[in-house]
C-alpha cells in the first residue's frame, strides 16, 4: 500500500490521503509502515507534504459513500 501511495504522491501531489474500508480497521498497524514506504517510493520531500489518515467513518466509509451516490442518482431521475 505504501508503494502505491508513493506513486500516487508522485503523480498527483495530494495534500491528504484518506484510508477507509477494511484497511481502516487495521489502523496504525498498517498506516505506519505504509507511510514509511511512501516516503521511500516518492520523490524527495513529496511525502512530507502529504498526510495519510484514517477515514472518520472507519470500515463503513465506502458503504456510506455508496449510499449517498445512490440517493443522488435517485434524485436526478425524478
Amino acid at each position: 500500500m505504501g508503494a502505491a501511495f508513493g506513486s500516487f504522491v508522485n503523480i498527483f501531489n495530494p495534500e491528504l490521503i484518506v484510508v477507509g474500508g477494511g484497511f481502516a480497521a487495521a489502523g496504525e498497524l498498517i498506516l505506519a509502515p505504509a507511510r514509511e514506504r511512501m516516503a521511500l517510493e516518492s520523490l524527495p520531500n513529496m511525502a512530507e507534504l502529504t498526510r495519510v489518515v484514517l477515514a472518520e467513518l472507519g470500515p463503513d466509509a465506502g458503504m456510506i459513500g455508496a449510499g449517498f451516490v445512490a440517493f443522488e442518482a435517485l434524485e436526478q431521475t425524478e
